[in-house]
């Protein structure tokens, strides 16, 4: 079984359509041993819809994204990346995860469906729903200040949130924390919680 898990960074999601400019990957064995990891860098595409969101002052945060915005609009649109997307994200021995998942499906599906292209097939958890057994007075944590609780400062010291290859890594760190706190195996803990 390979473990997956993403995440996705936007120049906007206006009228709901995410306009994807970084997925981020890590995939673990069964044991949380990475067998690789990689950050697609995408072009959310040139027209003003797909602009990167610029806040009520007319100024865009340039702090948001990892890389300078002239870098995004040098790489090639998503579909592209579509295939290796596709061949990462599904598979019968792959179960992918993301932090918040719903915002990440819901808007690569989004993203997906503007370029016309064919909805992908495979299951995926949502992390944050497994970090209520904590009992967080917030019951949708944020994936930095789950990490920060539960995992060990120099474990993420080096990562970058809003990075999704940093994202990605931190959502498996945090992942892997609370299966082992299950002292369960790891098909029965996912079995437990997929609803």
């Amino acid at each position: 079984m390979k473990l997956v898990f993403f995440d996705l960074e936007f120049s906007n999601c206006f009228s709901g359509i995410g306009k994807v400019c970084e997925f981020g990957y890590v995939m673990t064995d069964e044991n949380f041993n990475v067998l690789e990891e990689d950050v697609f860098v995408i072009n959310p595409g040139n027209d003003r819809e797909n602009r990167f969101f610029i806040d009520k002052n007319n100024k865009i945060d340039y702090s948001f994204w990892y890389y300078p915005i002239e870098y995004y609009y040098k790489q090639p649109e998503f579909p592209y990346f579509y295939e290796k997307i596709k061949n990462i994200l599904e598979g019968e021995d792959v179960i992918a995860f993301a932090y918040s998942s719903l915002n990440d499906v819901f808007h690569l599906e989004s993203t997906i469906k503007r370029y016309d292209l064919k909805s992908l097939d495979y299951v995926c958890f949502d992390v944050q729903k497994f970090t209520r057994v904590l009992n967080f007075e917030n019951k949708n944590p944020g994936l930095g200040t789950v990490a920060n609780r539960i995992l060990k400062k120099e474990a993420i010291e080096s990562k970058r949130l809003h990075l999704s290859k940093d994202d990605a890594y931190i959502t498996m760190l945090v992942f892997k924390k609370l299966f082992e706190l299950s002292n369960s195996k790891l098909k029965d803990f996912l079995d437990l919680n997929k609803n």
